[in-house]
């Protein structure tokens, strides 16, 4: 296989996560691969050395799809958006879960080494948020992943450096979502050599001031509660689109399973809708109480001047 051109290291991410799953997923190989063809073209198509790897790229693509034509999530675009979309929540989750469960704090033995189980966390948030950028290819993604895929890239490099500096990283979300943007925008893939976040950058992230902010529960708690809301909408499009999908090649028991999950998770919301409902009718009688109030007042002192 011919060496990746200068020009396409940035991606070279993404065809690593290709390899990856060349025996493991064909759905994540094979859609990783169409996603790096992609923006290999928009950067450089003309050059010898890159048309030349992309011809073999596209090659490749064009015999993996017909020798995989049985495969739906290949096939069917659709099919590969919930695939894709379901295993980089699964990523992502697995990452935030042991993150938050201070797994760094536990096992870090040495001021300077993160074992292996540590490494494949950081990975974990990098490899979802690179499944992230694949679901692209499909459309706009939804509020909801769109935030996953933010959160998860800054805390890989947040993580990152404090493996490389030998900190012991703080766990979950920084209460200040506006310097996480921040970190974010300073960082890119442990497999290039973009900048990342600086010492002194890191250094405040872990300031005493910050640790206080952090114990502050409340803005955290909120960003959770959004971040799940959210989260389950984005799982009932998803379940309405296996419907879609199941329907296209006749599967009604399918899509009718598919439709019901759907409906489970949108009855929740009706309380939360009812609840507001409720808040604004009671602010607006209240309203309409002291205006009423207010009249008579002015009514009365009218009367006591008049006489």
């Amino acid at each position: 296989m011919a060496s990746v051109p200068e020009k396409y290291k940035p991606l070279t991410p993404y065809l690593i996560l290709s390899n990856e799953h060349a025996k493991r997923d064909p759905c994540v190989h094979f859609w990783s691969l169409v996603y790096f063809v992609q923006r290999a073209i928009e950067i450089d198509k003309a050059s010898p050395e890159c048309a030349t790897f992309l011809g073999e790229k596209l090659k490749y693509l064009e015999e993996f799809k017909a020798q995989n034509r049985q495969i739906r999530e290949i096939t069917d675009e659709l099919e590969a958006q919930c695939k894709l979309e379901e295993y980089s929540k699964k990523l992502f989750s697995f990452a935030d879960n042991n993150d938050r469960a201070e797994v760094f704090n536990k096992s870090l033995s040495t001021p300077f080494c993160f074992c292996a189980f540590e490494r494949n966390v950081i990975k974990a948030f990098h490899s979802a948020a690179h499944l992230m950028d694949i679901l692209t290819i499909f459309g706009e993604l939804s509020e909801g992943i769109a935030e996953m895929r933010k959160y998860a890239r800054w805390k890989a490099a947040y993580l990152f450096n404090c493996m490389k500096e030998g900190r012991v990283p703080i766990p979950g979300p920084m209460a200040d979502s506006e310097e996480k943007g921040d970190l974010q925008g300073k960082s890119t893939d442990l497999t290039n050599n973009a900048a990342r976040p600086s010492k002194n950058q890191t250094e405040q992230a872990l300031s005493p001031q910050r640790n206080e902010s952090l114990n502050s529960s409340h803005p955290t708690n909120d960003y959770e509660k959004s971040l799940a809301r959210t989260e389950q909408y984005s799982n009932a499009q998803k379940f309405c689109k296996y419907a879609i999908s199941a329907l296209e090649y006749e599967d009604v028991n399918t899509a009718i399973d598919n439709i019901t999950k759907a409906l489970e998770l949108l009855k929740g919301f009706i309380p939360l809708q009812n609840a507001g409902n409720n808040q604004a009718r009671q602010f607006s009688i209240s309203r309409r109480q002291c205006m009423d109030q207010a009249c008579m007042e002015c009514s009365s002192s009218s009367i006591f001047l008049t006489h």
